[in-house]
């Protein structure tokens, strides 16, 4: 019995290892696959006149934008044809005096087509113009999301980003804890900060990935997050206390992100960064941080999934397999 333990325990040692070193790059799988599968309509590889680490994404007039979290004074806009989506400089701007790397996460944007960064660095948000002008918007909520437990870990702050129907603007903090801070839209004042790195979908969690939010977005008066780590889109719901709650509502891509096609050769933490959605689609981008594809090394590129909208009926109609995906063709 003493043997067996021995080899047991070594066995699972050197599995640990090979995870963490990246030589076995398949973690260890959540013990049960998610329901509510995504409908794959397309996928696109993400390309650009320089190298881009695609970190948000949302919709304007039927256009995507996105930011880079290693382009510290661009918006994104994406277009597409001849079978990729190219991120081209939209807006570029000058961030505010002093402020040094600004880490960009999230992009949401307003009516007026103003858009809104979520700056991890500074957990922070920059609003830019669509001339150009580019000034902090509000404080940085560090300080309120400290005070109940949230922004603990370096690189893991600001993640994601949306503007509310009330015209509040909500924050996600990644995770370590993972949490909710939402701002007052007109004053600044954060309304409430809370953690939420309780989940029910816990078992859709390999060993080595924790709960995280890298994405938010407002469609319909709905809240919705991308779990990147579980491979999930959830529907968020407000509490009778006024916070916000996962729902059992969730849909996953887990059988795209990590299918031979299209995964990348590390596969210790989920790729996903940026949610958009609109009638007919869910919008997902992914950095890869420039990783390649497990199946062509050459290829370093990020990848768009472009999936069916499952709150709609499935009868809508999709872009061919053949056809770029237009602002006229979604």
């Amino acid at each position: 019995m003493k043997g067996f333990s021995r080899y047991t325990a070594l066995f699972a040692v050197v599995t640990i290892a090979a995870v963490m070193t990246g030589c076995g790059t398949t973690p260890a799988a959540p013990a049960h696959e998610e329901d509510g599968k995504l409908e794959l309509v397309r996928v696109f590889p993400v390309e650009s006149a320089r190298p881009v680490e695609p970190s948000g994404l949302c919709l304007y007039q039927g256009v995507l934008y996105s930011v880079s979290d290693k382009s510290d004074g661009t918006v994104y806009r994406i277009s597409f044809g001849n079978g990729v989506a190219r991120m081209e400089p939209h807006i570029r701007f000058d961030p505010p005096a002093g402020a040094g790397v600004m880490d960009f996460e999230g992009i949401t944007v307003d009516e007026e087509g103003n858009f809104y960064l979520a700056s991890e660095t500074h957990a922070r948000i920059l609003r830019v113009t669509p001339e150009g002008e580019a000034q902090w918007h509000f404080a940085s909520v560090r300080e309120a999301g400290r005070a109940v437990g949230l922004f603990k870990v370096p690189n893991a702050y600001a993640e994601g980003i949306t503007i509310l129907d009330n015209g509040n603007i909500l924050l996600a903090a990644e995770r370590q804890p993972r949490g909710l801070i939402e701002v007052d839209g007109r004053t600044g004042e954060v309304v409430r900060a809370q953690v939420m790195n309780q989940t029910r979908f816990s078992n859709r969690l390999s060993i080595l990935r924790r709960p995280d939010w890298t994405g938010l977005y407002n469609y319909g008066g709905e809240v919705f997050a991308l779990f990147r780590n579980a491979n999930l889109v959830v529907r968020l719901e407000r509490g009778e206390d006024g916070g916000f709650r996962e729902t059992d509502d969730a849909w996953g891509f887990r059988h795209v992100e990590e299918s031979g096609e299209f995964r990348f050769d590390d596969l210790r933490y989920g790729k996903a960064e940026g949610l958009a959605i609109d009638e007919r689609y869910f919008y997902i981008i992914l950095d890869n941080n420039r990783r390649p594809r497990a199946i062509d090394r050459s290829d370093r590129r990020p990848l768009l999934f472009v999936f069916r909208n499952p709150l709609h009926s499935a009868g809508e109609t999709a872009p061919g397999a053949g056809q770029p995906l237009t602002a006229d063709s979604r």
